[in-house]
């Protein structure tokens, strides 16, 4: 009885490993990348026109979920030529993991070639990954992916996301001493 429970328990763990195994291959599959490349092309592009109090919209492409389940939104604010892209980073339904992230955000800069930015990776208690992207000039060119991809394959090193806090009504800042 107890080696046919043990049994039943041992296969039903190999199954999900071997589901999560397959998602993860698929979620960092170049197709995927090239996916991700086409949407965040196309939100950064969209959210330069928009005037900046509208808020990233699904319905005009600042906001997109990849067909592996990754959320990306974007917004976009210019200041006497400062530039700042803002691209949030999630897994819909799932906990959102550092690993995926960091591919994903080391991609993201990866698309701006050799354009100097300031760059401030963090997530938030929700578990969402921001990339802050800082930049002085007149306009953002974002590489093509046949240029991207293989810079992001060449060259890849894990980014580090520092954890910020959000402060809100339910989670007030502590005081420190």
């Amino acid at each position: 009885m107890w080696d046919l429970v043990l049994g039943g328990l041992i296969w039903v763990v190999a199954l999900f490993v071997a589901y999560r195994v397959r998602y993860c291959k698929r979620l960092v599959s170049a197709e995927s990348f090239r996916e991700f490349h086409r949407g965040l092309s196309r939100a950064i592009e969209t959210a330069q026109r928009k005037a900046p109090d509208q808020p990233p919209s699904g319905d005009d492409g600042t906001a997109f979920v990849t067909l592996s389940g990754l959320t990306v939104v974007v917004t976009f604010e210019n200041d006497e030529g400062n530039q700042t892209i803002h691209i949030s980073l999630s897994q819909a339904g799932q906990v959102t993991s550092h690993t995926v992230c960091s591919r994903f955000a080391f991609f993201a800069a990866a698309m701006f070639g050799d354009v100097k930015l300031e760059l401030t990776p963090y997530y938030t208690d929700s578990g969402v990954h921001h990339l802050v992207f800082g930049l002085r000039g007149p306009a953002v060119h974002l590489q093509d992916f046949d240029s991207t991809y293989p810079r992001y394959a060449k060259n890849y090193r894990p980014m580090l996301f520092r954890h910020e806090r959000l402060e809100s009504k339910e989670n007030p800042p502590k005081a420190v001493g």
